[in-house]
């Protein structure tokens, strides 16, 4: 079977439209992988604790902000959701949504400590280098004493 002209076109433009399709898929997922720091001030005014910008993790005096169990386990929500991994505490409520596993793997340990999680990736491997860039954003402060 021998296809005309116009067949060829249409089967080109439908190729060429598909393609275009997955790179864009493609480019949209990598740009919500790799999303600006955040630059908002988490709200403290029914914590009482002392946050700082995600984007960095020092107070006025230029010292990393420090964090107890208590402040810790005051922001263990979906819509407040701060964890621990490897002595680091992270504001993650805003990347719930966007994380690839969804959001189910990082709820369960919001106001909790999330490091053996993180590590072996809820026991399917690691993460990449990538994932832990990502992460990084999301440091408020360290962690003084254990879940």
């Amino acid at each position: 079977m021998r296809l005309n002209l116009q067949q060829e076109l249409m089967i080109g433009l439908i190729t060429i439209a598909g393609i275009l399709v997955l790179l864009f898929g493609y480019a949209w997922r990598y740009r919500q992988q790799t999303a600006p720091l955040r630059t908002e001030t988490p709200s403290t005014a029914n914590t009482g604790s002392t946050a700082t910008s995600p984007s960095t993790a020092t107070d006025t005096a230029g010292t990393a902000q420090t964090y107890t169990a208590q402040d810790l386990q005051t922001h263990n929500l979906r819509t407040d959701c701060w964890l621990v991994i490897h002595q680091n505490v992270y504001d993650v409520t805003t990347y719930i949504d966007q994380h690839p596993g969804g959001a189910r793997r990082i709820i369960p340990y919001c106001g909790a400590d999330a490091t053996t999680a993180f590590d072996t990736k809820g026991g399917e491997g690691w993460h990449s280098a990538l994932a832990k860039q990502i992460l990084a954003r999301y440091q408020i402060g360290t962690f003084a004493g254990s879940v």
